[in-house]
């Protein structure tokens, strides 16, 4: 029917003169028929296509109603929350409530409007405009429950200013009745608070399922500075929580309590974090400290020597030179727990047997628990607090920790003090410090308790309460100072200052940790340990001595150790962990290295072969780490790993390396593909 041209082209006019040839076939009538049919149809589209339009302009005329009401809606409710904020902080609480209601009631109901665009099946079908929806939908619905958790914070700050009303705001000024009107407050909070905290993870979690792919991008960025606050609030919420739970009780609230306090000397590194120089008993009530007592740990140990017999542990009697265990070297154990409790045994047993003249400390009750701090949380509480003065000398975080150890071991003899009263003004620096505290006004009291926060990270200040689920709270926020049961890799270095003085005071320390697969899939760590020593012979300082315990994976099969004194290394399990023990001594100018290569157990074989690989390194309480490298290469493609940002350094597609320093523990995760 259709020819081609010999040029193989297509001819049109043939195409024409065929077409038209096959339609002249066609009977008129027939041909009347199939225009009328086309006709219709056209008119019936036509019709259907003019309903649509109509439809579809009322809709819009409807619907932009409603997207005027949203918008005017949102803005009343950004309005309302803002003026809500400004109310709370100038302390008008009950302003600040209403208008925060306000606000909650703006965005549910620009929320349900906004619904009304998620239900239309236009918006629904068509991707553009239903991420636009979603967007707001997430962010009215943060903003609804933000307002929702200022008023409810709203009660909390209007509790605590009822109780402060027209009084010079700070906690000494109270009466007993107001101090206990506080804590009541603050012991009966921890429920509404964790509440607060699930509201704020809820507002989080809607704001990160934001796209900024239309309406919200010119808000882009405020939208993640808010975000941003949120997360500090989280953060902060919690550190209160916990707190929350246990201070009221450590401030004698609703019971009165009885507290062993022992001061670690990190300078004279011990397992637990120092040397015990100093012991306490502290007697809290309704909010305050009523009675605080300090000792020299050799009042406690001397009067008892020839009548107290206990076996030390063998590293103590071979390297410290004692045939004989008291209370100032009970904190050997790295688990504060441990420690804690075997402090708690020789206080009652050296206590029971002091002759009457030597009854120094007037107690017969029970511990409701056992508290040790280093002088770095003193420093850190001076820097906030300012100076204190005691016997006309001034302490300040940049001279305490070197003037009061040249105030009890030197300063005394020249100024012809006993010795045995040299350590009685640590009694009066903890009071001065107890007045200033208690002095401070409430806006100062969130940075204390960052303060306090900050130290129990670092195992500043280590608490071991006999109250079981007080204790599980402490274990669970990593308080307690207990050695971790990780289901994975783990390292922890252990010093104990084996009669050298304050030297650790000039001891720098670094530790190389690596792991590599081997041939055979096995995993392989290397642990290389430095100390550098600054110091020199003189009345603070010596050569290093440390007995140096290093905690590994229980099933660990050690394969080479050097550098240690006799080539002596002891392997054993403890803590559910493999150790490995030895002596190290460092010369003044010198610098000690240990490397140790052992094989990590197959269960961690095991897992780096299905994907993932954890390790956990745990600082050693009053003991920091200025260097800290983790080299990782299991000879497989990392996909994700934390933490991450400015000290992480990704060699290539195997191998991740770590610099940093050890002042908490850390924890890093891989995923691996094999």
């Amino acid at each position: 029917m259709f020819k081609l041209s010999k040029s193989k082209n297509l001819n049109l006019l043939s195409v024409y003169l065929g077409a038209k040839h096959i339609y002249d076939d066609i009977p008129y009538i027939k041909r009347r028929r199939r225009l009328k049919r086309a006709f219709f149809v056209l008119k019936i589209f036509l019709i259907l296509f003019l309903l649509f339009f109509i439809i579809g302009f009322i809709s819009f005329v409807f619907y932009f109603k409603d997207v005027k009401n949203l918008y005017t809606t949102m803005v009343s409710g950004k309005r309302n929350i803002e003026e809500a904020v400004n109310l709370l902080l100038n302390e008008n609480f009950e302003e600040g409530k209403i208008k925060a209601g306000i606000a909650q009631s703006d965005f549910s109901q620009a929320n349900e409007l906004a619904q009304k665009y998620d239900d239309n099946f236009l918006i629904k079908n068509i991707s553009y405009f239903n991420n636009q929806i979603n967007d707001v939908l997430y962010l009215t619905s943060s903003a609804e429950i933000i307002s929702k958790t200022i008023e409810q914070s709203s009660n909390y700050a209007e509790a605590f200013e009822k109780v402060l009303a027209n009084k010079e705001k700070n906690f000494n000024k109270l009466s007993e009745e107001e101090k206990i009107a506080l804590l009541d407050i603050l012991f009966k909070s921890t429920p509404d608070l964790v509440g607060i905290k699930a509201n704020i993870d809820l507002a989080l979690l809607n704001l990160n399922y934001l796209k900024f792919s239309g309406i919200l991008l010119p808000y882009k960025t405020k939208i993640s500075n808010l975000r941003e606050k949120l997360e500090t609030v989280k953060t902060t919420l919690d550190t209160i929580i916990p707190l929350s739970q246990f201070v009221p009780i450590m401030l004698g609230y609703p019971a009165e309590a009885d507290y062993l306090l022992v001061l670690q000397n990190s300078d004279e590194l011990r397992p637990s974090g120092g040397f015990v120089g100093t012991y306490g008993i502290a007697k809290t009530k309704n909010g305050d400290i009523v009675n605080l007592e300090t000792h020299d740990v050799y009042h406690l140990d001397i009067p008892v020597q020839d009548i107290y017999q206990k076996e030390p542990p063998a590293p103590l009697k071979e390297y410290l030179g004692v045939d004989n265990w008291y209370f100032r070297d009970a904190n050997w154990y790295p688990d504060w727990p441990s420690s804690a409790q075997n402090l708690e045994q020789f206080f009652y047993e050296e206590d029971s047997l002091l002759p009457e003249k030597n009854k120094i400390n007037n107690y017969d009750g029970n511990f409701e628990g056992i508290i040790a701090i280093t002088p770095k949380i003193i420093v850190d509480l001076l820097e906030q607090i300012g100076p204190i003065y005691v016997e006309d000398t001034e302490f300040n975080h940049t001279n305490f920790i070197n003037l009061l150890q040249y105030k009890v071991e030197q300063e005394y003899i020249q100024l012809g003090v006993r010795e045995w009263h040299r350590k009685e003004i640590i009694a009066e620096i903890v009071k001065e410090i107890k007045i200033k505290l208690f002095n401070l006004e409430p806006n100062a009291m969130y940075t204390i308790l960052n303060v306090i926060s900050k130290n129990l990270n670092e195992k500043n200040i280590q608490i071991y309460f006999k109250d079981v689920e007080l204790e599980k709270l402490l274990v669970e926020k990593n308080w307690a100072g207990a050695i971790q049961n990780y289901n994975g890799d783990y390292l922890m270095v252990v010093d104990a200052n084996m009669a050298s003085y304050k030297t650790d005071a000039v001891i720098n320390r670094s530790i190389g940790y690596k792991v590599r697969k081997n041939n055979t899939g096995e995993l392989i760590s290397n642990l290389a340990l430095n100390y550098a020593h600054n110091g020199d012979f003189d009345w603070k300082t010596t050569r290093y001595r440390t007995y140096t315990r290093v905690y590994v994976p229980r099933g660990s099969q050690l394969i080479n150790a050097t550098g240690m004194d006799n080539s002596d290394i002891k392997v054993y399990d403890e803590y559910n962990k493999t150790v490995y023990a030895f002596f190290l001594n460092v010369e003044p100018g010198e610098i000690g290295n240990i490397s140790i290569d052992y094989k990590l157990p197959d269960d961690l074989r095991q897992s780096s072969i299905s994907g993932k690989y954890n390790l956990y390194l745990q600082k050693q309480a009053g003991n920091t780490v200025d260097d800290l490298k983790i080299d990782l290469d299991l000879n497989a493609n990392i996909k994700e790993f934390s933490p991450n940002g400015f000290l992480v350094d990704r060699i290539d597609k195997n191998n991740i390396v770590w610099e940093t320093s050890l002042r908490s523990d850390l924890e890093i995760n891989l995923k691996i593909d094999n």
